[in-house]
């Protein structure tokens, strides 16, 4: 018997992971020795930990052993990392797989654990490396892994020297994923005596998608003393696509440095949906002097990874310096145009403020592109903006009063496909969390549409303090409602105005409101702002644009907003005002 690969096992186990460890900021190695230990179909994961290190890779293995209905084995040095330890794993998954031992010592710990199938050490602890060599594993084999291996505490380390005499090595390999992995198969041994089986001449390997059946013939050398040679290692066999979810989690430049792997891994790197190109190292490892030089080569090399990557884009970010503004063009054009990208950050970098003679604001900045949908700027602040951008939903900026920067989101309200901009929105007013008290917000909605007017209530309620100020907009490019349309479906038409409930709803509060395009004949209109005056929404200022209307529009309006004047203000002091 040995270990045999699942792949749809290693697939289940490593998106579950991904799941339970996304709250947590480097969890590629959890997420890979997951998939690894749940693919093996291993029955007992023993593992090391001590107080302070990171819990990914302890939520990880805890998952594998869920779907391979297994055990899972950790080893601490102290009752102190025993109980850190149990606090915080059961915050992150839920198990009853998972026993935890107290290392007295390595001999007295390993002595109680037989039959090894996926073990796991810290190479920055001596007596934990050591664990590995008394291992008493499987007789199907095992699989042995040193994370940390960039900072191994053992010099010259080999796997050969630390495991048990008579230890069957199948093969080992160093990964470049989080800070290094060491990864050892052991073979089986019929109970680790030292004896060696005589391996099978063929590997078998069932398609998980066909259920065909294929085997590969072993290549071996008839050179004395060298081992069985294999066609392919087993996370290779992986399909596409898993591969390249993995390579996903990691940084773009360690995703490019496994295409060195071999040739399975040559390409992989080139279908990931997500690149991030940082030029920030040039300037943290080398003198200003060289920079200027250093970053023209860079830059070249970032055209080449661009034009080398396949497929379509979801996000592309690049973190560039202000020498290198001829490529920026051509790399938007390459991303937008060719990679079809969805989200484009850059970031500019200064290397030195003394390299500039004189420093002058910025005036005004424009924008034209006809599939803009989302503009975040942050960190720019100039006078004045021009954009055009006809798919435009949403404009993010930040503006100084007074030496502080205030947060402005502009939100362009429509019914159609809202929920991926839904998304966007609490991500853009969650980047601004700090700030929401002197932060401001400007929509544009058609009250007349429920729809709508549900999703200002979702976007107002996303501010759980005291607004500075609202901006809205309403839309005047109505069709009339026919007699016995509606826009919502059967009976009669509902007002989302009915009731006593306050909108959005008991707590939300704004300084000021400024109203343009305000229509006093349109009654949805003339109940949103009754309703910011009486149930006290607005604290300060109610300020209703009326200046640009012709003389009997203008009126008429001004007519209606003494109406509200008169009606019961929720706060005593504020003031409804037309400009």
């Amino acid at each position: 018997m040995r270990l045999v690969w699942s792949p749809e096992t290693a697939s289940n186990a490593y998106i579950h992971t991904v799941r339970s460890c996304k709250s947590y900021r480097d969890s590629s190695v959890a997420e890979f020795l997951s998939a690894t230990a749940a693919g093996w179909n291993t029955r007992l994961i023993v593992e090391t930990w001590s107080r302070g290190d990171p819990i990914a890779t302890s939520v990880g293995l805890a998952v594998a052993a869920i779907h391979t209905c297994g055990r899972h084995v950790c080893i601490v040095p102290d009752e102190e990392s025993r109980s850190e330890y149990k606090a915080v794993m059961r915050g992150a998954v839920t198990s009853d797989s998972t026993e935890v031992m107290v290392l007295d010592s390595a001999e007295d710990v390993v002595e109680r654990i037989s039959g090894v199938d996926f073990m796991v050490v810290d190479s920055k602890r001596h007596e934990f490396v050591n664990a590995l060599g008394l291992a008493k594993t499987s007789k199907m084999g095992a699989v042995l892994v040193c994370k940390n291996a960039t900072l191994k505490s053992i010099p010259g380390f080999k796997w050969q020297g630390l495991l048990r005499r008579g230890t069957r090595v199948v093969r080992s390999v160093f990964l470049p994923v989080g800070r290094g992995l060491e990864i050892v198969h052991v073979g089986a041994s019929g109970g680790g005596n030292g004896l060696r089986k005589i391996p099978s001449r063929w590997i078998k390997h069932i398609d998980p998608r066909s259920g065909e059946e294929h085997l590969f013939k072993r290549a071996s050398s008839k050179g004395k003393g060298k081992g069985i040679k294999y066609p392919v290692d087993r996370i290779s066999m992986l399909p596409d696509e898993m591969l390249q979810k993995i390579l996903s989690t990691l940084s773009t430049k360690d995703a490019v440095i496994t295409s060195t792997l071999s040739k399975r891994w040559v390409d992989q790197w080139k279908r990931i949906p997500h690149l991030c190109v940082d030029m920030r190292n040039i300037m943290r490892t080398n003198p200003t002097s060289y920079v200027h030089e250093l970053s023209f080569r860079f830059a070249e090399s970032m055209t080449k990874t661009l034009n080398n990557h396949r497929g379509h884009l979801e996000s592309c970010t690049i973190s560039h310096i202000q020498f290198i503004f001829l490529f920026i063009d051509r790399w938007i054009q390459t991303v937008t145009r060719e990679k079809q990208t969805k989200e484009i950050t850059l970031v500019n970098n200064i290397v030195s403020l003394a390299t500039f003679s004189k420093l002058a604001p910025l005036l005004r900045m424009e924008v034209n592109t006809p599939r803009l949908v989302i503009f975040d700027i942050k960190s720019i602040y100039c006078f004045g903006y021009s954009v055009e951008a006809p798919k435009l939903s949403m404009f993010k900026r930040d503006y100084w009063v007074g030496g502080m920067s205030y947060p402005h989101l502009s939100y362009h309200i429509s019914s159609l496909a809202q929920e991926k901009i839904r998304i966007w929105l609490e991500l853009m007013v969650s980047q601004i969390y700090h700030m929401k008290r002197t932060g401001s917000l400007s929509v544009s909605v058609d009250v007349r549409n429920p729809n709508e007017v549900e999703i200002l209530k979702e976007v107002l309620l996303l501010w759980d303090g005291e607004m500075m100020d609202l901006e809205i907009l309403f839309k005047n490019n109505n069709a009339p409602i026919e007699e016995g349309e509606s826009f919502i479906t059967g009976g009669a038409r509902n007002k989302w105005w009915d009731g006593e409930k306050p909108f959005p709803d008991d707590f939300f509060r704004v300084c000021t409101v400024w109203m343009y395009n305000f229509d006093g004949s349109n009654e949805e209109e003339f109940a949103l702002a009754s309703r910011f005056v009486t149930q006290g929404t607005v604290t300060e200022k109610l300020m209703i644009k009326t200046s640009t209307y012709p003389p009997v529009k203008q009126l008429m309006t001004e007519a209606k907003v003494a109406k509200l004047m008169e009606l019961p203000k929720g706060y005593e002091y504020l003031d409804i005002e037309c400009f």
